[in-house]
């Protein structure tokens, strides 16, 4: 059991890097005059990260099987989003260091046309590329408040859906199977913002405006994102000091 939770914790914690990590590259895409390759970049990792899901639910779904306790259920998932969350700040901490990576994969991507290949020789070649910084630095005062919060609150639903989902299969074990559906119901509230505000607000930012009002737009939807994982701890370290 010991393994499992600790499965858990790693495998979400990398998936959900991964999944701030690949908003940077629409940002690589804008620097370098791809916007299609980076839009396309982000939806390769979004997929590729899905595997991680592939093998995180059955793995929850036997430790709930193998009568774990409320409270070091919320400690996973409380680790879970620690490390989420301390990856994805550094990884907005070093964003221009990311994104200018992304510009490097996409120039090896025109050379060998295989997105493997390209990030493979990434790390490991040194050729001299021409890598393109981010102008506008971040700053607090630059942050759109609206869609840090809107970011925020969609983002935390999204990655929490089958985390409640199963925290509640476990307080009323006998309805878990119904219940276990609401993941479905957490998730689609934020996805619904996410694929109907968000996304498109982003996207028109990136093709039509310029510094800096693209990258604060960006800056405050990827914090928000980051933070979104700030607040899940600190509600779930409410919930488990409360009620367990």
């Amino acid at each position: 059991m010991g393994l499992a939770a600790i499965s858990v914790i790693v495998m979400f914690s990398l998936m959900q890097i991964l999944l701030v990590a690949s908003m940077t590259t629409r940002i690589a895409g804008k620097l370098s005059n791809k916007p299609s390759l980076g839009t396309s970049m982000q939806q390769t990792i979004i997929v590729g990260s899905s595997v991680f899901l592939i093998i995180i639910l059955p793995v929850l779904a036997f430790l709930i099987e193998s009568r774990i306790s409320e409270a070091n259920y919320l400690k996973v998932v409380i680790f879970s989003h620690l490390l989420s969350f301390l990856g994805s700040l550094l990884i907005f901490v070093k964003l221009n260091f990311v994104q200018r990576f992304f510009q490097k994969i996409f120039n090896f991507y025109d050379i060998h046309h295989r997105v493997p290949e390209a990030i493979f020789w990434s790390f490991f070649r040194k050729d001299n590329v021409v890598e393109i910084n981010l102008k506008h630095r971040f700053k607090f005062k630059k942050i759109i408040y609206k869609k840090f919060l809107l970011s925020l609150f969609s983002y935390a639903l999204l990655a929490n859906g089958f985390f409640l989902a199963f925290l509640l299969a476990m307080k009323y074990s006998e309805y878990r199977l119904t219940i276990s559906q609401f993941n479905t119901a957490f998730q689609g509230i934020g996805a619904f913002m996410i694929a109907f505000y968000i996304e498109p607000m982003l996207s028109r930012s990136i093709d039509k405006l310029d510094e800096p009002s693209w990258t604060n737009n960006t800056y405050s939807v990827i914090l928000g994102r980051v933070f979104g994982f700030f607040l899940s701890v600190f509600l779930y370290l409410i919930y488990l000091l409360i009620n367990v």
